[in-house]
């Protein structure tokens, strides 16, 4: 079978939603399919004809208008979209996107196609801790996110319709879908795949104290780690707050960037701990960092899933994170911790709370080996990448049937749920 897949950015290196499409891919190549991926060219370091794990890369020009205002940004998604999809004149069996707005497209352009979301996110997910961060502003300014979150939605919203199946990365995100969006469950399959847990495994003594080493850290030192892109829904400044409430021997590592670094990195020298937050910047190997970790933190108050929580458990970290109350923070902590059972949720988005928690942890040796231990084994039995592409390609294998050899659109029948 031959799948067109495009991408709305790829970044291997620093995207986990590139990290996952390329994941899946492989499994379809193992498989026997073939799999090509279509990218703007502002949207990818890579060049046309490119290839990444013998996966053809081919890169598109792109005339993208700057939009009246910002608020409008969302209507000239579709057009950059059309303008992509519109420069492939491949044939293909299936049509796979991570962006919403190519979905919609691809439904006018080949309607007798079948269409896959992988999504890889959803504006409900942000909009109350957005709303939070717009207090104080002006009614201008709250207008307009106002206006952008709409046409977001109604982008979001079209493409689930539009969709002949969709793939999330967990059971929060794919129940909120459907409870606030309407979208048909049997559409809706969860399906968990983020590590290669032979890779991402649990440091040897000289691996831990290498790791260590390099980053400066003593004996004493309780090392948290975190990993990811700086942006504000990663929630960074909670942690740095903590770390004032702890002692000194207490080391935050922060490995990353993103477009909130300049306020991290003006936060750790306004609160004095530049000492004993430490940030390395991004790292294409981010296995050194949680090496030399202790325990991982992560405060994020949206997200879908959270590769790098993950990541850490398969390396037998014990974790931090902050649990979801479904208004303001809005993530899957708890479904990959399994409600507490492989690490510690804390309830109040709080550096008080944070603090509370690292210390307690800290303290209690056998509680965090117990963590580890079941981290590391609910990280290789649930989130391997070894049983996500197995369930990623029947669910492929399946949706492709209806269509090839019809030429039209045949009745729709159910598929199996994954994950439900």
């Amino acid at each position: 079978m031959r799948i067109l897949w495009h991408m709305p950015t790829l970044q291997p290196s620093s995207c986990g939603l590139s990290r996952r499409a390329f994941g899946f891919a492989e499994g379809l190549q193992h498989a026997g399919h073939s799999v090509e991926f279509l990218v703007a060219a502002d949207k990818t370091t890579f060049e046309n004809g490119d290839k990444f794990a013998e996966l053809p890369i081919h890169v598109v020009r792109v005339n993208r208008k700057a939009p009246p205002h910002w608020s409008l940004q969302a209507r000239r998604r579709l057009s950059a979209a059309e303008q992509i999809l519109l420069q492939t004149n491949r044939t293909f069996d299936l049509f796979i996107s991570c962006q919403p707005e190519a979905i919609t497209i691809a439904k006018k352009l080949w309607p007798s196609i079948p269409r896959l979301f992988v999504c890889g996110g959803v504006t409900i997910l942000h909009d109350s801790a957005d709303a939070q961060r717009r207090q104080g502003v002006s009614i201008a300014t709250r207008f307009a996110f106002h206006m952008d979150r709409t046409l977001k939605r109604r982008n979001e919203r079209s493409a689930f319709q539009s969709a002949d199946a969709v793939v999330f990365d967990s059971q929060s995100t794919r129940g909120r879908v459907i409870e606030e969006y309407g979208l048909d469950p049997s559409k809706g399959h969860a399906i968990y795949a983020a590590v290669d847990s032979e890779q991402f495994r649990p440091p040897s003594e000289s691996e831990r104290a290498a790791a260590r080493q390099q980053f400066g850290l003593a004996e004493r030192d309780f090392c948290l780690a975190w990993t990811g892109r700086m942006s504000p829904e990663k929630n960074l400044g909670v942690l740095i707050d903590a770390v004032t409430q702890l002692p000194n021997d207490f080391k935050l590592l922060l490995v990353g960037d993103g477009p909130t670094e300049a306020a991290v990195r003006s936060q750790v020298a306004e609160t004095g701990v530049g000492e004993r937050v430490l940030m390395p910047g991004p790292m294409s190997d981010v296995r050194l960092a949680l090496r030399a970790a202790d325990a991982f933190v992560f405060p994020s108050v949206s997200e879908s899933l959270g590769l790098s929580l993950i990541e850490a458990m398969s390396l037998g970290l014990p974790s931090i994170a902050l649990q979801a109350d479904e208004r303001r923070i809005r993530n899957a902590s708890a479904e990959i911790l399994d409600n507490g059972s492989c690490g510690v949720l804390v309830n109040a988005n709080s550096p008080a709370a944070f603090a509370a928690a690292i210390q307690s942890l800290a303290s209690d040796p056998h509680r965090r080996a117990k963590f580890a231990r079941a981290a590391r084994a609910r990280a290789a039995a649930e989130f391997a990448w070894t049983g996500g592409q197995l369930r990623f390609n029947d669910l492929v294998e399946r949706l492709a049937c209806r269509f090839i050899g019809t030429g039209k659109r045949v009745q729709r029948t159910t598929l199996p749920v994954l994950g439900s």
